[in-house]
């Protein structure tokens, strides 16, 4: 496997980051110990409703579903969170969900798919863990505000009567939050699953629907589930709606202040969302959207396979970005870090890496692709260059590097 070495004349210090998987003198047995950890692929904006009229695919820019389902059984992850919007609705009627039908045709025959033993795609021994979105409740004006559906079909697709990926008592949106371990070489990594249709959520215990940003307030039954679990727990966060995106949904979305005033106080790795049709890897972040160190950072993944966001908000705390391709980003887990990558359906000309970051770039042997090093320790893969890890946080110098090299 091919690797990445950075020779810097300085001693780089570490601070508390996504991904600390040492790039830096990585030796292959390394690598083969990393490869073994657990993979867990997350991507929302899944698939279109069966009525559209590209929802065969024959478009490569619409309804590419069973694309990433491909993509995801070639990874053969051992945990799948798709990411809410799994299945839109083709009518777009405010208040209406999808219907069963539409999840059998259209998410069940791709995605759902990775879990039938029958299936040349099937995924021996995957757990699945999703989340809804806007569309499953028939949110069409995409607000989270006023009346919005119950996401029957949704529940009952993902409940025990179907796919039965979601843990017991999670029947609704009164008790759509919950938590789960993910076994990493004696230790845990801690996945926290929420619900972003706020209006959906009661803002009070056994109250009924909020009908507004109340369902994710302090001091909501999902926030307050929220602040315990974090109380006890470190690790990823995961719900559908960004609170910054530069996409058709950006560029800041407020319903979220006190999840994101949680994750703060709780030094939370990382926040992974969807909603925006678009990949976006973005700086670790204040409450208030700003840079900071000892921020948290937050990536758009909403890259299933209905359609693509324009880059309507560009904004330069993003580190790293894609309009273009439909994907999953994948995460292998380790004792205490997590290496990322966005993996397209297909190859990544035109995926823009803001350039004022990158400090060098490494061709591979075949001459077919490169790696590019960023000043950030960011390390992006393109063409038959193989992912192996980053380092973002440690602040690359670029006056004290001294030389990239393959081996």
């Amino acid at each position: 496997m091919a690797r990445v070495a950075v020779l810097a004349g300085v001693v780089l210090v570490m601070s508390t980051v996504l991904v600390v998987v040492p790039v830096l003198g990585m030796s292959p047995a390394n690598v083969a110990s990393a490869a073994s950890d657990p993979v867990l692929v997350v991507a929302g904006d899944i698939s279109c409703g069966p009525t559209d009229t590209d929802f065969n695919g024959s478009d490569p820019t619409l309804c590419q579903q069973r694309a990433t389902a491909n993509l995801i059984h070639s990874i053969g992850p051992d945990y799948l969170l798709p990411g809410g919007d799994t299945q839109y609705n083709p009518t777009f009627t405010e208040g209406v969900g999808p219907a069963m039908s539409d999840f059998t045709a259209g998410y069940d025959a791709s995605w759902g798919q990775l879990q039938n033993p029958s299936s040349s795609n099937y995924v021996p021994g995957l757990i699945v863990r999703p989340t809804p979105g806007d569309h499953e409740y028939g949110d069409a004006h995409e607000d989270d505000h006023g009346t919005v559906g119950d996401a029957s079909s949704y529940y009952q697709n993902f409940g025990p009567s179907g796919l039965d990926d979601l843990p017991p008592g999670d029947t609704g949106p009164s008790s759509d939050f919950y938590s789960f371990g993910i076994p990493v070489n004696g230790a845990t990594w801690h996945v926290i699953s929420l619900d972003g249709e706020c209006a959906a959520l009661p803002a009070t215990p056994g109250g009924g629907p909020s009908d507004s940003a109340a369902g994710c307030a302090s001091g909501s039954p999902q926030e307050t589930f929220l602040h315990n679990d974090l109380a006890t727990h470190r690790g990823l966060i995961h719900w559908h709606q960004p609170a910054w995106s530069e996409g058709d949904n950006g560029p800041t979305d407020t319903d979220y202040g006190a999840i994101w005033d949680d994750a703060l106080q709780f030094h939370v790795t990382a926040i992974v969302n969807g909603h925006d049709h678009d990949y976006e890897r973005w700086k670790p972040l204040d409450d208030a959207g700003n840079p900071d160190p000892n921020g948290v950072t937050e990536i758009v993944a909403g890259t299933g396979g209905d359609s693509h966001s324009g880059d309507d908000f560009p904004n330069s705390n993003v580190v790293q970005d894609d309009f273009t391709h439909f994907g999953v980003l994948q995460l292998t887990l380790h004792t205490g870090s997590a290496a990322f990558a966005f993996k397209a359906t297909s190859s990544l000309p035109g995926l823009k890496v803001h350039i004022n970051n990158i400090v060098g770039a490494v061709p591979t042997s075949t001459g077919q692709g490169y790696w590019m090093i960023g000043s950030d320790g960011g390390v992006f893969a393109f063409g038959d260059a193989g992912f192996v890890g980053s380092l973002p946080g440690l602040g690359l110098r670029v006056s004290n590097i001294v030389a990239f090299a393959r081996e």
